[in-house]
This record gives C-alpha cells, structure tokens and sequence, in this order.
C-alpha cells in the first residue's frame, strides 16, 4: 500500500504510526509526504528516508495541487492521511480518498483546540474521530471512533497525552480496515461495510500488540 501523508505538526503521531506499520510488515507499505513549514514533521521523514516535499504556498488550493501532483509522482497513492493545520482542497480529496484524525468525538467540538473545548464544556468523555475528508470543516463520512472517559480531574496535558495514542490508533485502524477488506478504496470512493462502520476494533495482532507496546512505554492509556 502506498500512503500519502500531509504534515504541519511536530510529527510524534506519524512516527509512531509509521514505526509500528514498518515493523508489523517489513516492506510492505510506502510513504510520500508533503509538509507545509520546517518542523519535527519534516524530520520525521528524513529520518526515516520518506520522500519529502515542501509546499511554500499560502493558498490552500495551490497546496492541494502540488501535493497530489508530488504524491502521484511515482503512481497514485492508495490513501492520503493528513496531519495538517490547513484545509486541503477537492484538487487532493477529490483525486484520492483522503483522511483525517480529529481529536473529539465528532460532531462534538469541530474546528480548532477541541481537547480545549471538551474541558470547557465539561464533556464526559472524549477521543478522536477518523473520517474522510470532503469539502465541509470536520464534517466527512465517520470510519470509526474511539473514546474514553474524561475525568472530572483530567488537565490539558492529561488530555493531549491520551490523544496523541488515540491518533495512532485510529491510523493503524485504517491501515488494517483496509488491509482485511473491511475498507474498499477505489480512486476517491470508500466503501465501507455497513457492519463496520463506527468499529473501533483494531484485529490484526502485530500492529496491535505494536500499539500496546507504545502505550507501555508512554506509561499512559488512550485506547481502553
């Protein structure tokens, strides 16, 4: 499978997407990423030999062009997954099915900060949605949830803690979903079956016990 990745942010969540994928099958996955600023993402790719470009656009269409144009260079990429702080354009979901990782329970807390919202609204619980990405903000077809308690307790760190593995999470999920038939991509189409739908249940054993394993040496759960 080929993954096309968009990045803006420090990058930890790709890392420990990527690290876990890689060693759960040795060469069986491909990346190509796209970044739009200097940052831990970007060194997160050179570092693991990603093939790596830089968009220095400040319009979000011209960045959604570019990067389907680099991410096809060398074939169509099965996905695009994002871990980016701008919206992208029908010129890059329109073109390959495209995904994102939301950390809130959507359609709870849409947009910007939403562990900060979560908190200030005293939500009960939270966690991360992954969905397709089409033209609205947060608002694509839901692939799956998870979620978990928010204690009455619970800091922002506490918070940002747990999402970062709820985000790793939900990728891995993405890749086994496919990877099991249980997600069937065609171009920009993805059908998912009806049963699955909202199924947080990651099966195949090496990226879960790769995830556990995460989830130990952070000495914190995000995923029950």
């Amino acid at each position: 499978m080929k993954i096309g990745v968009l990045g803006s942010s420090g990058g930890s969540a790709f890392a420990a997407f990527h690290d876990i994928v890689a060693a759960a099958s040795p060469g069986r996955h491909t990346f190509v990423a796209v970044s739009d600023r200097a940052g831990g993402f970007e060194q997160v790719c050179r570092d693991r030999g990603i093939p790596l470009l830089r968009s220095e656009s400040g319009d979000n269409d011209a960045v959604s062009r570019e990067a389907a144009a680099f991410l096809a260079a060398d074939g169509d990429p099965d996905i695009v997954l994002l871990y980016f702080l701008r919206l992208v354009t029908e010129a890059l979901y329109g073109r390959f099915a495209t995904f994102n990782i939301h950390p809130s329970l959507l359609p709870e807390f849409p947009g910007f900060r939403p562990l900060e919202q979560a908190l200030a609204a005293g939500a009960s619980r939270f966690g991360a949605t992954l969905h397709q990405v089409d033209a609205s903000v947060d608002g694509g077809p839901v692939v799956a949830q998870i979620g978990m308690p928010l204690a009455a307790e619970a800091t922002i760190e506490d918070l940002e803690k747990r999402s970062y593995l709820q985000k790793v999470y939900c990728a891995l999920l993405l890749v086994d979903l496919i990877e099991r038939g249980a997600l069937r991509i065609d171009g920009p189409e993805v059908h998912l079956d009806a049963g699955r739908r909202g199924n947080a249940a990651l099966e195949n054993r090496a990226l879960l016990e790769g995830f556990r394993e995460l989830q130990r040496v952070e000495r914190v759960e995000g995923v029950p």
